[in-house]
């Protein structure tokens, strides 16, 4: 383990701290950087991947919400050449271009932060989130955990598990065990209007909880709709 917590985690911005140096590996490791490639990091905390990145990445735009730990990065990579930290809140400033993400973002950010690469070109993102809403991203129709975001997130995005990371990973410990996901861009079908298409995906799981047969017949035909739209991607 490494990565000693210097300041106390502000609960507000979900902060647990990945210490482990061999899940940190693989998390870079699944990235499959080169000295081309200019990297997105949210949320880098103390840099325990931002070490690794400045090895393997031609450029590395570090960006950290909370002031103490930006001012921290500065001092930590002053010297280096190729690591640019960025104080504040990565949904909502201005970002130089970037092809890739990679970073285990607060839990907090992790439906915003999907949405964003939903509307950002980027080539692969490798990021860790909560095993619960990586397994609602990578749901099948039909099962529990489909659901609005799975049909928003599938549409846009091809998502890979990779392996489970254990609670223990991370400082301080949290409640729940995550998970490292591949993340690449798909081809959106622009035939069919994006607003038509929420409407159907809003419509679908409003009805959620309703029990008439009437209602059951209509979201089977509005999920069969929804699944042939992304079986054409």
């Amino acid at each position: 383990m490494a990565t000693s917590v210097l300041y106390r985690p502000v609960k507000r911005l979900g902060q647990n701290f990945l210490a482990d140096k061999r899940v940190a590996a693989r998390v870079v490791s699944n990235a499959e950087l080169t000295a081309n490639d200019t990297v997105l990091e949210p949320g880098p905390g103390y840099g325990t991947l931002t070490r690794l990145l400045e090895k393997q990445a031609g450029r590395i735009i570090a960006v950290e919400k909370d002031r103490r730990l930006a001012a921290h990065l500065r001092s930590e990579f002053k010297n280096s050449q190729n690591i640019e930290v960025i104080e504040g809140d990565v949904l909502d400033i201005p970002l130089p271009p970037f092809n890739k993400v990679v970073g285990t973002p607060p839990y907090v950010l992790s439906s915003k932060l999907i949405l964003f690469l939903m509307r950002k070109e980027f080539d692969l993102a490798s990021l860790v989130f909560q095993k619960e809403f990586g397994e609602r991203l990578l749901a099948e129709a039909g099962t529990a955990d489909y659901g609005r975001l799975s049909i928003a997130a599938q549409r846009s995005l091809a998502i890979r598990p990779i392996m489970n990371i254990s609670a223990a990973a991370f400082r301080p410990r949290p409640k729940v065990d995550s998970i490292l996901l591949r993340i690449s861009p798909k081809q959106v079908n622009t035939i069919v209007k994006e607003e038509l298409f929420e409407e159907l995906v809003r419509g679908l799981f409003n009805q959620r909880g309703d029990q008439p047969a009437t209602l059951q017949s209509s979201r089977k035909s509005r999920t069969s709709i929804l699944r042939e739209h992304q079986l054409k991607h």
